[in-house]
């Protein structure tokens, strides 16, 4: 929902890209399984020592199948099963990370040590998926490194006891160091560029939503926020106070001092909505465009929100004195109307338009507090981009 103008586009959420990193691993998996199959199928036992026939044909097989019937439900359903429950999902691939271990392990085990450079590939594969899954768990990845090097032991035990000649198939412990070494940095590399991927994405989801000059939100976080409250204070039954406020004489300001007084004007508007007067962690505040400002109130009805109102515009006043002008300080006021959800409007739309007429009534005298109250027929308030540009 948009109260107003057109939303900007939205970048790519967290959700959107676990998604698109579950669907690539997906499509890693489909190429696993055919390498599965081919494996299986493949190799055949030879009259000499070098290549020995797989442990279990029939283990390598039943593997690979189980692979696929898993790897089914997240490439196919994944999507959906995240819709209904992120966090169900998000368990559902550390089963399948589980399961893609296992199968990955029982290959290397029963292929003899065979096409053991195949089951190494698979297992930095694997260390990719764990990394960009769990970038912030070293526990995870300590845990997958230890249960490797068990993997490795392993195979070195199998392969001191297969074929005609014991030992032949035996892997060295300076290869099997090689490996376990090359597994962690890929583990380790992995995470260390997911967690960068992370902080960049979630700075430019902050920056997203945040209004540049003041630090306020902006009207993208107001579209989302708004409509969680009004949805909140409907269910829980408190009241929602909208505060709509403009700064009074701002376009003589610009045209007088300057735009870099002016937006220093805002600038220590936003700091005071960030710092005074507010519940922090209750109330929110935003710049609606321009000079203007919203603020949003659960919880507080009319009476309540007119004390919020009028301690704004004080320390608006106070703090704005220390602007250093070449004439002097000159305070700054601003003009506030509010309305009260559901009281003044049945949805978000309606209560930011009765807070616009409110406004619009303190702006005809300006430096004033304004709460809104129907009058008989009250007429819209004029088509304006803000009420400065009608009342100055």
């Amino acid at each position: 929902m948009s109260i107003g103008g057109d939303s900007p586009v939205e970048p790519t959420s967290a959700a959107d890209e676990w998604l698109k990193t579950q669907w690539a691993i997906s499509v890693g998996r489909w190429i696993a399984v055919v390498v599965g199959f081919g494996l299986a199928f493949g190799i055949q036992a030879s009259p000499k020592d070098w290549q020995p026939a797989p442990i279990s044909r029939a283990g390598l097989v039943a593997m690979t199948i189980a692979l696929a019937a898993y790897n089914s439900i997240a490439f196919f359903g994944l999507k959906p099963i995240r819709k209904r429950s992120a966090r169900f999902a998000e368990r559902l691939v550390g089963a399948f990370i589980v399961g893609d271990f296992l199968i990955c392990a029982g290959w290397v085990l029963l292929l003899s040590n065979n096409h053991y450079n195949t089951g190494f590939a698979l297992f930095c594969v694997i260390a990719i998926e764990i990394a960009v899954n769990y970038p912030r768990q070293n526990r995870v990845a300590l845990a997958f490194l230890a249960a490797y090097g068990g993997v490795l032991i392993a195979s070195r035990r199998i392969g001191e006891s297969i074929g005609a000649s014991p030992g032949i198939f035996q892997i060295h412990w300076d290869e099997l160091g090689f490996r376990l070494f090359i597994v962690t940095i890929v583990t380790g590399l992995t995470m260390v560029i997911t967690r960068e991927r992370e902080k960049l994405r979630e700075l430019a989801e902050a920056r997203s939503v945040t209004d540049a000059l003041t630090g306020l939100g902006n009207r993208r976080a107001l579209d989302t926020r708004l409509a969680e409250e009004v949805v909140r204070a409907e269910r829980i039954g408190y009241p929602l106070t909208v505060l709509l406020a403009d700064v009074d004489n701002f376009k003589t300001y610009n045209d007088t001092y300057g735009h870099r007084v002016g937006d220093e004007i805002l600038r220590v508007i936003g700091r005071v909505l960030q710092t005074q007067g507010l519940r922090q962690g209750s109330d929110h505040a935003y710049r609606y465009g321009g000079e203007e400002f919203l603020v949003l109130l659960p919880g507080l009805g009319a009476d309540d929100a007119l004390e919020v109102a009028e301690r704004l515009r004080e320390a608006i006043r106070s703090e704005t004195t220390a602007i250093r002008l070449p004439r002097g300080p000159v305070p700054v006021t601003v003009s506030v109307g509010l309305a009260v959800f559901p009281t003044d409007g049945g949805n978000a739309e309606e209560v930011v338009q009765r807070a616009d007429i409110a406004l619009y009534r303190a702006k005809e005298q300006r430096d004033r507090a304004v709460a809104y109250k129907p009058e008989g027929t009250v007429p819209p308030a004029p088509q304006r981009t803000s009420p400065r540009a009608a009342a100055g």
